[in-house]
């Protein structure tokens, strides 16, 4: 495994590959996602994993990461196993929340990209030495070239939190202050004479007293006895009728909070009822996806942008699931590439109506996807986003989708059924050897049809392109020996390059 990992922002990828270049061009091991991640492996135990065999934690450190959910559990993983955490920041953004807790008493790295100084060499040297004494054992060499980092950061006033120290004053100790007592011969101590003589004056000021006690005379009893027992038989009666009285007010406010807590019950009870007979009433034309999305929020792995949620991975088993359109209380905006890249727990997935794109290999070589609701906003379908989903029978674009990118629906072999009533652009073997297909139509907005969008399609009988496409290329159908094509007026069935004219 490598040495150190470098955790940052998706939104910083392209610097995390540079530096994570720059390091390795040195002779430095490094693990970087996605790259490191196998398809198909489970990102989070991937992640885990790397982080645990690590002996640097890098975290590049920008107003991008501070909103990033995902670099905020990798470092609360990396100071849960105790691993030195290096911040290298990159912009003025404070520290907050999770970031703050974590990396204070770090020592910081901060450079300014713009001007082209990454101190590149000063951190390979540094960090190699490092490792090396980690790896051998040697803990004393290994901390000093931690000391040496910290130095190197703080005489080039890159330090972001120097360290203060207080001096402290030096107090005489005790056995100093305090000189034994030590008896002398013949020579008693004075100070145990002092207390072991008791003092003469208060014993007689005590017998005083207690002559003065036995010489009072006592006192005849008088009617005010009977006085006394009457006002004391009124208190108690009094204390009797007040505590009663507290009894009665205490019941009476129980009985009074447990009426209404029942009442706050039932009314949960009916608002629950009344919203799942709405959800049920509002999902009853949804086929197979009608009450079975109960996906919970933390199967999604996610980061914060200013525009809202990227979902960029998933750890949940469910088959069926449903993306939120909502996080934490903020919009779920897009899906992020290589998202759900060859998740095959996966069956039938339902976007929310907040997202506009379905990016490159979102969606790649989930073998076991057999339906997914796309909801009209979206307007384009990256480049092999469904590549290799031999388990689609069916696509229902809806009218918003304009393009459907290279390879997006590439070796669907299952793939018999295509509705894109909207689509302007299909590009190059955007349908290529779906063996299945049989039902294709090209809507009036079709402009542009890529080179080998539908090669060795060999289920495909008959096609109509319209009159507003400009030009097709011969190996646009190239394969496809039983299809009949229309074009302009002129159909053709066995040379199809005589109709495009090359």
């Amino acid at each position: 495994m490598a040495n150190i990992f470098i955790s940052h922002s998706t939104i910083d990828s392209k610097l995390a590959n540079f530096l994570c270049e720059s390091f390795e061009s040195k002779g430095l091991s490094c693990w970087i996602a996605p790259r490191n991640i196998t398809p198909g492996d489970d990102w989070a135990t991937s992640i885990t994993n790397a982080i645990l065999s690590a002996d640097i934690f890098f975290i590049l450190y920008s107003e991008n990461s501070l909103k990033s959910a995902q670099c905020a559990r990798e470092i609360a993983i990396a100071d849960r196993k105790k691993k030195y955490i290096l911040p290298y920041k990159i912009d003025d953004s404070e520290p907050e929340g999770a970031f703050d807790y974590y990396l204070t008493g770090c020592q910081w790295v901060i450079v300014n990209p713009a001007s082209g100084d990454y101190k590149i060499d000063e951190l390979c040297e540094l960090m190699s030495g490092f490792i090396r004494q980690n790896s051998t054992g040697t803990h004393t060499q290994a901390l000093e070239a931690i000391q040496a980092l910290e130095d190197m950061t703080r005489n080039a006033e890159v330090a972001s939190k120097p360290v203060v120290r207080t001096p402290q004053v030096s107090q005489p100790s005790e056995h100093v202050a305090r000189e034994p007592q030590v008896a002398q011969p013949n020579k008693p101590i004075a100070r145990t004479q002092q207390v072991a003589q008791p003092d003469i004056s208060l014993v007689n000021m005590q017998r005083t007293v207690n002559n003065t006690e036995r010489k009072v005379p006592a006192q005849p009893v008088t009617k005010t006895n009977d006085k006394v027992k009457t006002a004391s038989r009124t208190a108690s009666k009094t204390g009797n009728k007040s505590r009663a009285q507290k009894e009665r007010r205490n019941f009476m406010i129980i009985s009074i909070g447990l009426l209404l807590l029942i009442c706050v019950v039932v009314a949960l009870l009916i608002g629950a009822v009344i919203l799942r007979n709405n959800d049920s009433a509002a999902d009853s034309n949804e086929g197979i996806f009608q009450g079975v999305f109960n996906t919970s929020e933390k199967d999604f792995m996610y980061e914060v942008t200013d525009g809202g949620i990227i979902i960029t991975g998933y750890t949940g088993d469910d088959a069926d699931i449903s993306i939120p359109s909502k996080i934490e209380g903020n919009t779920v905006v897009g899906i992020a590439e290589k998202a759900f890249y060859q998740c095959n727990t996966i069956s039938s997935v339902k976007l929310p109506d907040t997202i506009k794109e379905i990016p490159a290999y979102a969606f790649y070589k989930c073998t076991n996807l057999s339906e997914i609701v796309i909801p009209n906003g979206v307007t384009y379908i990256g480049s092999h986003a469904f590549e290799g989903c031999i388990s689609l029978t069916t696509i229902d674009l809806p009218k918003s989708v304009n393009i459907v990118g290279d390879f997006a629906f590439n070796a669907c072999s299952n793939l018999s059924t295509v509705n894109m009533p909207g689509v302007q652009s299909i590009g190059m073997y955007a349908f290529a050897t779906c063996s299945s297909l049989d039902n294709v139509t090209l809507p009036d907005s079709l402009r542009t049809i890529g080179d080998m969008s539908f090669a060795y399609c060999v289920g495909m009988g008959y096609i109509t392109i319209p009159d507003q496409v400009e030009s097709v290329s011969v190996n646009t159908f190239m394969g496809c020996n039983n299809l009949s094509v229309t074009y302009r007026g002129e159909t053709y069935t066995n040379d199809i390059s005589e109709l495009f004219g090359n």
